[in-house]
C-alpha cells in the first residue's frame, strides 16, 4: 500500500503524536483480498496484515505503540458501537467507528459476476492518555488506507465510501 493524502498523514501524526515512522507493508495482502472477493467459497477467511505503523519516540510511554492496520472480507456489517461507551461513529462507507486504540470500518466492493462483498477494515493500537482525541483522526486514517487498497485492487470506482468528514466535506483524493 502506498503513501498517506496529506489530510490522513497530519491525522496520524496527530494520533502518534509524531513525524517520525517505521513502515512496514505486506505486498500480499491486496492479491489475497482481491481473490478472496473473487471467489465466494472462500468468504469468512482471516484478516490480511496490510501494515504496520511504528512511531519513531524517544520515551516510548509518550506515543502509541505499533499501529496495525488488516483487512478481510466479511459476511455482514456488525452493529456499529454505541457512542455512549466511548466510541465514535461516522456514515463511511457501510459504517465506521473508533475509540482511543483504534477504527473499523467497512464498504461494499463490488465485484463483476459476483455481488459486493463487504471489506473490513481495522486500525489497531494500544490504548493510551493522548493529548488529544485520537477517534476522528483514526476513522480519517482508516478511510485513507482503505481507499488505497480498493484503488489497488483495481476497484476504486466500485467500492462504496462516503466523506469522513460530518459537515460533508469531501476527503483527501487518493493519489
Amino acid at each position: 500500500m502506498r503513501g498517506l493524502s496529506p489530510k490522513a498523514a497530519r491525522a496520524l501524526e496527530k494520533i502518534a503524536e509524531t513525524k517520525e515512522f517505521t513502515y512496514r507493508s505486506a505486498a500480499w495482502t491486496t492479491k489475497v483480498l482481491k481473490e478472496l472477493l473473487n471467489d465466494p467459497s472462500r468468504r469468512g477467511g482471516d484478516e490480511q496484515e496490510a501494515c504496520v505503523i511504528e512511531p519513531q519516540v524517544k520515551d516510548a510511554d509518550e506515543s502509541v505503540s505499533k499501529m496495525t492496520v488488516l483487512f478481510g472480507e466479511t459476511e455482514r456489517v456488525p452493529p456499529m458501537e454505541d457512542e455512549s461507551v466511548g466510541a465514535l461513529t461516522r456514515p463511511v462507507g457501510l459504517g465506521a467507528s473508533a475509540d482511543e486504540g483504534g477504527a473499523q470500518l467497512y464498504f461494499a466492493c463490488a465485484v463483476p459476476g459476483i455481488g459486493k462483498p463487504v471489506v473490513s477494515a481495522r486500525l489497531v493500537y494500544g490504548p493510551r492518555s493522548p493529548d488529544e482525541d485520537p477517534r476522528e483522526g483514526n476513522i480519517t486514517v482508516l478511510q485513507n488506507l482503505s481507499r488505497t487498497l480498493a484503488r489497488d485492487m483495481g476497484a476504486l470506482r466500485r467500492a462504496v465510501f462516503r466523506p469522513c468528514e460530518p459537515r460533508g466535506v469531501p476527503p483527501d483524493p487518493v493519489r
